[in-house]
């Protein structure tokens, strides 16, 4: 039994059960009655951080909806908790390298 990414897993799996809501890090360790030190402390020595698992996330669940549903980009940002959908755009090309639009223009075009 491997207990090296324990912490990432429980902080994925909160972040996830809540949205579209957004958790702090004060947030998760109160669910996790641990302090927020505590918390970050054990995803850095997993080789994590609580931004780095919140953003894996939301990039995972946008390729996810992109590539699964017809749902609108708007509300696929709003339900992984962004505030405006610029956000959104400005995150997907980050992680993609282009707008939501183009992604999922470029999936259809391979099937």
């Amino acid at each position: 039994y491997r207990r090296d990414r324990e912490m990432v897993i429980r902080v994925r799996d909160l972040l996830r059960a809540a949205l579209p809501d957004t958790l702090s890090l004060d947030d998760i360790a109160d669910r996790l009655y641990l302090s927020p030190r505590t918390v970050h402390r054990r995803l850095e020595e997993e080789g994590s951080s609580f931004r780095g698992i919140k953003d894996a996330l939301r990039r995972d669940m946008a390729l996810s909806r992109l590539s699964k549903t017809s749902d609108p980009i708007a509300r696929i940002a709003a339900d992984l908790g962004y505030a405006d959908t610029s956000a959104f755009y400005r995150a997907f090309v980050d992680w993609t390298g282009m707008a939501p639009a183009h992604y999922r223009r470029r999936l259809a075009e391979a099937n």
